[in-house]
Order: structure tokens, then sequence, then C-alpha cells
């Protein structure tokens, strides 16, 4: 019974990893500028650019702690929210469906869980006021008081 879980988990794995791939769109091929979203941290962060690399790894959780030694908090929009889906599309590379899919497929495997989610920029703003450690993106038109821009670059 054991070998045929195993096989099954295995059987689901490969179909998620098949799925993330498939379902990931080509990334947006625009800058940050204009791009309809702005990435925030705590304003006592240093931290005053990072590379779409760097951001990227910080929400897939490869990279996790600031070079402070501090636990990175990354925190998303909803999945329906469409700033998710083009911070997703330009910074991941993936559309937030196929990274929301492979989060699934990385809570399946109790391997990595993903970052919390807030209802709306409000929200976001919010967490990262409220943590020092904290990154997020909120939309270009939210109103940002107690946080902190960090520039985008290649």
């Amino acid at each position: 019974m054991r070998a045929h879980v195993r096989a099954s988990r295995a059987l689901l794995l490969l179909a998620g990893t098949l799925f993330f791939l498939w379902a990931g769109d080509a990334p947006a091929q625009r800058t940050t500028a204009g791009a309809g979203y702005r990435v925030i941290v705590h304003s006592s962060n240093p931290v005053g650019s990072l590379s779409k690399q760097e951001i990227a790894a910080i929400f897939m959780k490869r990279t996790t702690t600031w070079a402070g030694g501090q636990p990175m908090q990354p925190v998303d929009l909803p999945l329906e929210a469409a700033v998710r889906d083009r911070f997703s599309r330009d910074i991941i590379g993936k559309a937030a469906h196929a990274v929301k899919a492979y989060w699934n497929q990385m809570i399946f495997t109790a391997r990595k869980v993903p970052p919390p989610e807030r209802a709306s920029d409000t929200d976001v703003i919010e967490f990262v006021r409220a943590n020092p450690s904290a990154i997020g993106y909120v939309s270009e038109s939210a109103r940002l008081e107690g946080v902190k821009v960090v520039r985008i670059g290649l």
C-alpha cells in the first residue's frame, strides 16, 4: 500500500510540475516603469534596490534572509488581483495561477509554504509597515505611508 501512495504522490508531483511549466506564460517583455505595481519594504530596511531575480528568489522563498540575517517576510496579494498577475509575470516569469500551482505542489510535498496573502493594497502596506523584515508589492496608485519603495533593476 505504501508503494502505491508513493507512486501516486510521485505522479501528482510530476503532473503539477508539468502543469506549472505549461501554464506559465512567457515573461512579460516590459520594464517595471509603468508596470502597474511597486515593490515596498519597511521604512527601516536599508535595501534601496533589488534586481528582478532577487525579488523572484524572495517571493519563491529561495532567498529567506536579509543581509543582516533577519528572516524575510514576503507578502502577496490575492490570486484574483490583477496586480498580482502583472507582478508574477514580470518578476517571476509565470502567470499568477502557475505560481499558485507551484505553491500547491510545495504544500502537498511538505517542502515550503507560500507567502501569506493580504486582501488589498492597504492590507499589504499595513503588513509591511508592521514588520521590519517584510517585503510586498502594491498597485502603482496605492497611497504609500510608512513604507519605502524599492527600485527594481534588471
